[in-house]
């Protein structure tokens, strides 16, 4: 059983001395598929670290895509057995097609959908894996303007990346750009451009899991599911609410 204490980053314990290894490692993971990712680093003491969450965030990413498909969107371990926390807009054909998934050490196996949400957009999937490195989401976290944030795609897409900005509004009702019959109630905005597609976690500076990217305001800002809703969402699909 996974352990319910705790809101932030759960995996294998490392000595902060290697946290700066592990991202190379990622780094050298990554240009061995060909792909680059970026790391925007933002201007000292005005927002979050993005080299330290990358460091921190990357090992719970994986890259979602069809079988033997170049990835295309982020998802997020949230639990050690395989639980995998994404948009639906990162699924090929809308979930209806088979799903692959790259892991952080450049493994790809298949995923299963376990379900997905409507009206956030959201989607759960499973994969035959355990002791995985995850990321928790963190209803509690409190959220507000101005707080400093990070948001992360995976460094093996073709556009994978960190972004470090901050969050513009809270609980706002936004219609997403691309979709005009979707409206996303209770969201958060950021002023954020949308990193790696969909999917990407955002978090606070101490990488506490605070939403997930399900889209774009018509500014071409992030839109996130946060925390509560997406924490709720989780627990129904599993059976556990």
């Amino acid at each position: 059983m996974e352990p319910s204490q705790g809101w932030w980053a759960r995996r294998p314990q490392i000595p902060a001395a290697g946290l700066v290894a592990l991202a190379v490692a990622l780094g050298l993971v990554a240009a061995t598929l060909g792909v680059t990712a970026m790391i925007r680093l933002p201007a000292r003491g005005t927002s979050c670290n993005a080299s330290t969450a990358a460091a921190e965030v990357f090992p719970a990413l994986v890259a979602i895509g069809g079988p033997g498909a170049q990835p295309t969107a982020t998802g997020t371990v949230i639990r050690g057995n395989g639980v995998i926390l994404t948009s639906l807009a990162a699924l090929p054909a809308g979930g209806k097609g088979p799903v692959s998934v790259t892991l952080s050490v450049g493994e790809s196996v298949p995923a299963t959908v376990v379900g997905t949400d409507a009206a956030t957009a959201l989607a759960v999937l499973k994969i035959d894996r355990q002791q995985l490195p995850f990321l928790l989401p963190a209803p509690r976290e409190p959220v507000h303007p101005g707080l400093p944030v990070v948001a992360l795609a995976s460094p093996l897409l073709s556009d994978g990346g960190v972004l470090a900005g901050t969050v513009q509004g809270t609980g706002v009702t936004v219609p997403v750009a691309g979709r005009p019959a979707w409206t996303l109630t209770g969201a958060t905005t950021t002023d954020l451009s949308v990193p790696g597609g969909a999917g990407a976690p955002v978090v606070t500076c101490e990488n506490r899991l605070i939403g997930i990217v399900v889209g774009q305001a018509s500014d071409g800002s992030a839109v996130l599911v946060p925390a509560d809703a997406a924490h709720r969402v989780v627990s129904r699909l599993l059976g556990l609410s």
